[in-house]
């Protein structure tokens, strides 16, 4: 693939890592929750809440309630594996509930990339609010 993707001046297609069928494979796999079919589908229902009430199966009395809370349950199985984030054309409402733990260091386009701030970076951030 490395010699198609030179000579034709393209791109590589996705090489996924969830399947012993695949060439590429993790050495240990991530949570299901991080399964790349997974957060496909996660990222098409959270875009905002009025997409997730819209989408989903689950039936409650406060679905932006239930938004934000899986959006919490996201970031907290995510926070402390991964020290980078990459997010797709993220809405406004995604933003405001990803950690202060994270801040973004590049966003061009629709492409925004995080990263987990030290402990002491996230203290100064929060002092530096405070006063």
């Amino acid at each position: 693939m490395g010699f198609y993707v030179t000579d034709k001046s393209t791109s590589a297609p996705l090489l996924f890592a969830h399947s012993r069928s695949f060439p590429v494979m993790y050495s240990t796999p991530p949570p299901v929750r991080f399964n790349d079919l997974v957060l496909e589908n996660f990222a098409a229902t959270m875009i905002t809440s009025a997409n997730f009430c819209e989408s989903t199966r689950v039936v409650t009395n406060d679905c932006r309630g239930e938004y934000r809370a899986r959006w919490a349950e996201f970031w907290h199985d995510a926070t402390p594996l991964y020290d980078h984030v990459l997010l797709w054309e993220p809405s406004e409402e995604a933003l405001q509930l990803v950690p202060i733990d994270y801040g973004i260091t590049f966003r061009q386009g629709g492409l925004v990339i995080m990263e987990r701030r030290q402990r002491a970076q996230r203290d100064a951030l929060t002092s530096a609010d405070v006063y």
